[in-house]
């Protein structure tokens, strides 16, 4: 309470805070704040344009797996041959161990 009140009654001289003011310790502390805000605020400005960059290429992909899901159900419903004989399509197992 008393560092307070001494503080304040420090504060409001301005003599004082004038040659607080031209000092190299508090010009100092002036130039560290300005270049942190600076650093900052160009570094929110790189992470939203990431951000935005992000999400229209989050939507192109999203856009290309549709378009692929599409041709192949459009391509399941066109070609509806059952597989013979037990056979998913390609050569049997016995057919490849007889080659071996």
């Amino acid at each position: 309470m008393v560092l307070q009140r001494l503080l304040l009654a420090l504060i409001n001289r301005a003599q004082l805070v004038e040659r607080l003011a031209e000092s190299k310790a508090i010009r100092r502390a002036a130039q560290l704040t300005a270049f942190a805000v600076i650093k900052g605020r160009l570094a929110g400005k790189q992470a939203s344009a990431r951000l935005r960059d992000s999400d229209t290429a989050a939507a192109d992909a999203a856009q290309t797996v549709s378009r692929i899901r599409n041709t192949f159900m459009k391509e399941v419903k066109e070609d509806p041959k059952p597989p013979t004989n037990g056979q998913m399509g390609g050569p049997s197992i016995q057919s490849s161990m007889t080659q071996i």
